[in-house]
């Protein structure tokens, strides 16, 4: 769904990188701004709020 850099935010939490989790989970939220896809950007939102970006 969306930009890849949300799938890699999962995957980095996942695996116990959370600098890397926070970079992709804030790069997946610009992205689907810009896109200008609202369900999207609340997926990326709540995204963000889980994973503490």
């Amino acid at each position: 769904m969306g930009s890849n850099h949300y799938a890699l935010a999962e995957l980095a939490y996942r695996l116990g990188r959370p600098e890397q989790a926070v970079r992709h989970a804030r790069a997946a939220f610009a992205a689907h701004r810009r896109a200008g896809v609202a369900h999207l950007v609340e997926a990326s939102l709540r995204q963000t709020a889980r994973i503490g970006a």
